[in-house]
């Protein structure tokens, strides 16, 4: 999913200026990763949002999930699938 397409997700305009930088960073450090040296960056985040008391909302948390799974071979979306089970958790 190109930025474009994430971007008009009215998950995304709901999200807060501090999510929005969060999220923000984390697509651009991560881009073109696969899922397994992904998720330093995303427990990173994570841990980012608990710092400012914040969270994903269930609809945020799929945006999030689907611009990390666009572009992924069917090999990286199986250890994706994985690694989102673990976020969602």
């Amino acid at each position: 999913m190109n930025k474009m397409n994430w971007t008009n997700n009215p998950a995304w305009n709901a999200l807060s200026p501090e999510k929005k930088e969060i999220l923000q960073n984390l697509v651009s450090q991560t881009r073109g990763l696969p899922p397994s040296q992904a998720l330093p960056h995303l427990l990173q985040a994570q841990s980012r949002l608990r710092e400012k008391n914040l969270s994903f909302t269930s609809e945020e948390t799929d945006l999030l999930l689907q611009v990390f799974s666009s572009g992924l071979s069917p090999k990286e979306k199986a250890t994706f699938e994985t690694l989102r089970h673990f976020v969602k958790s």
